[in-house]
């Protein structure tokens, strides 16, 4: 049986990937371009873990509201024990 040929993943339009800052960056024909592509990646960066923060918040207090709601079932008298 033959394999079926590796697939390579697109290359992304964002700055995610260091390997890909770091050939742009090489490739900058100036000073001014370079620190563009820096403030593009670091802009990235802080978008991205921003967003992973607010989703890391949202499904903690969904957790901890779960966790807790029987003890305050329990606490209003709204369950016996």
């Amino acid at each position: 049986s033959t394999a079926a040929p590796a697939v390579r993943p697109a290359v992304p339009r964002t700055f995610s990937m260091p390997s890909v800052i770091v050939s742009r960056t090489m490739g900058a024909k100036s000073l001014t371009d370079v620190a563009g592509l820096q403030a593009a990646f670091l802009q990235t960066r802080v978008e991205t873990s921003a967003a992973h923060s607010k989703e890391f918040v949202d499904v903690a207090r969904e957790q901890a509201e779960a966790t807790l709601k029987p003890v305050i079932e329990l606490l209003d008298g709204k369950r016996a024990a």
